[in-house]
C-alpha cells in the first residue's frame, strides 16, 4: 500500500472508533451539538496532519478539542458565519437535558476532568496527561464538580445515575462521513502549506528591505532587536491576565496550589483533604484583582465524603477586600505576635470545634485569612491555630499575579 493511502486508511479506522465518544465529549464540554461537531470537525483535521493513529494520538486529540475555543475556530470548508459559545447556563433546546443546564454550571477544568472521568472513563494519569496537571489537581477538580452538582441537584450524587445522564445528554451526532474528516484534513495541509510558503516569501521580502536599508544609511539594528527580544521574554506568566480564558487558567492553578500548600501542613498525609469548593461570588472570586482595582481569591479544603473539617483560605490584595477576622466565626479576633516577631490577628478558640481564625498581612498589603471549621457531623481533623499561624507564614500563599 502506498504511504499516502496507509496514512489516510489509519486515519479512516481511527476515526470510525473514536468519533462518537470524541462528539458526546464535545457535547458535555461546551453544551450545544452544532458547536460540538464543529470542535470535532476542527480537531479531526488537526489529527490528520499530527498522522498520529495510537492511544497518545487520542489523548493529544482530546486535549486539542478541549483546548479549543469554539467562538475562534475558523474552518475553510464552512462558508457561513462563526458562532459565538456562552460559557454559562444557556437557553433552548441545547440545554435541554438537565445534565447540561448544571454542566454549564462548573469552570471549565472542572468541567472537563469530570467529563473525561465520569463519560469516557478514562483513568486519572491519563486525564492528568490529557489536560497538562497532576493527578492531584485533577482528582481535585472531578471531586469539586462532583460537590457542585450535588448541590445543584441531589440526584448528581449517585454516581451511577450521574454517569446514565451524561451519556443519555448525548444525542445522535449528526450524518458525517469519515471521508469528509480526510478532505477537511487534506484542505488544512494545504492552507497551511500555503501559509508557509507566504511566509517564506514575506521573509525573503523582508530580508532584501532590511539588506537596502542597512547598506543605505548603514544603520545598526542589533540594538532594536536585541530590545524586542527583551521585551518578548519579560512576562513570566503563561498569558495575558486581561483576557477571561488566562483568568480561569491562572485562577485555577491558584486554587490547585494554595490546597496543595494546606494539604502539605494540615493533611501531609494525604488521608483527609480529597478536594476543595468555592463559590460563585465575592470573597471567592476577583472582579477587581485583574484591572488593578483590588480583589481576593479563596476556596475552601474539604473532605467530599463524610468529612466534618473544612479549612477557609482567602487571600486579599488589600484590608479592603479581606475577610473580617472573627466575623465568619462570630468571635472577637486578639492581636499576638508569635517568637519571630510577626504579628497576627487571631481567634481565642485554638481548635476548629467552635472556628478558629488566623489573618496575617506579611507584606503589609496582601491579607492573608485561614479559617478551620468543624461541621456537627463527620469524621474530623484534630488542628489548632499554632499549626493555621504556620500555615499563613509560607510564602507561597500569594495571588496570582505577584
Amino acid at each position: 500500500m502506498a504511504p499516502v493511502a496507509a496514512e489516510v486508511s489509519a486515519f479512516s479506522d481511527f476515526v470510525r472508533g473514536r468519533r462518537q465518544e470524541l462528539f458526546g465529549c464535545a457535547v458535555l464540554v461546551f453544551g450545544d451539538a452544532l458547536v460540538a461537531e464543529q470542535v470535532v470537525q476542527a480537531s479531526l483535521a488537526r489529527a490528520f496532519l499530527r498522522r498520529r493513529q495510537t492511544e497518545s494520538g487520542w489523548h493529544a486529540l482530546l486535549g486539542d478539542l478541549l483546548r479549543q475555543d469554539p467562538a475562534r475556530i475558523e474552518c475553510p470548508w464552512v462558508r457561513r458565519p462563526r458562532f459565538e459559545l456562552v460559557d454559562g447556563p444557556g437557553t433552548g433546546p441545547a440545554l435541554a437535558a438537565p445534565i447540561l443546564a448544571d454542566l454549564a454550571r462548573l469552570e471549565p477544568l472542572p468541567r472537563q476532568a469530570l467529563v473525561l472521568d465520569r463519560y469516557l472513563r478514562l483513568r486519572h494519569d491519563e486525564i492528568s496527561a490529557i489536560l497538562d496537571a497532576d493527578p492531584d489537581r485533577v482528582r481535585g477538580w472531578v471531586a469539586q464538580a462532583r460537590w457542585t452538582l450535588t448541590l445543584l441537584d441531589h440526584r448528581w450524587a449517585d454516581e451511577d445515575r450521574l454517569t446514565d445522564a451524561l451519556t443519555s445528554a448525548v444525542p445522535a451526532p449528526p450524518d458525517s462521513e469519515v471521508a469528509d474528516d480526510v478532505a477537511h484534513g487534506r484542505l488544512l495541509r494545504r492552507r497551511r502549506s500555503e501559509r508557509r510558503a507566504l511566509g517564506l516569501l514575506a521573509v525573503v521580502i523582508l530580508f532584501v528591505l532590511v539588506a537596502v536599508q542597512l547598506g543605505r544609511l548603514g544603520t545598526d539594528v542589533s540594538h532594536e532587536s536585541t530590545t524586542s527580544t527583551t521585551t518578548r521574554s519579560s512576562s513570566a506568566l503563561p498569558c495575558e491576565p486581561s483576557q477571561a480564558r488566562c483568568q480561569i487558567e491562572l485562577t485555577e492553578r491558584w486554587r490547585g496550589r494554595t490546597m496543595a500548600i494546606v494539604r502539605s501542613y494540615l493533611d501531609p498525609d494525604g488521608a483527609y483533604f480529597t478536594g476543595f469548593s468555592y463559590r460563585p461570588q465575592v470573597p471567592y472570586s476577583a472582579p477587581g484583582l485583574w484591572n488593578g482595582r483590588g480583589g481576593a481569591l479563596g476556596l475552601d479544603v474539604i473532605r467530599m465524603e463524610g468529612g466534618a473539617t473544612s479549612v477557609l483560605v482567602q487571600i486579599a490584595t488589600d484590608e479592603r477586600h479581606a475577610w473580617l477576622c472573627g466575623q465568619r466565626t462570630r468571635q472577637t479576633c486578639v492581636s499576638t505576635r508569635a517568637m519571630s516577631g510577626d504579628l497576627y490577628s487571631v481567634t481565642p478558640s485554638v481548635g476548629p470545634g467552635s472556628g478558629v481564625e488566623v489573618q496575617y498581612s506579611p507584606d503589609g498589603r496582601q491579607v492573608i485569612t485561614v479559617i478551620a471549621v468543624d461541621a456537627p457531623q463527620g469524621r474530623r481533623l484534630p488542628i489548632d491555630r499554632s499549626r493555621l499561624i504556620d500555615l499563613v507564614q509560607d510564602s507561597r500563599l500569594r495571588l496570582p499575579l505577584t
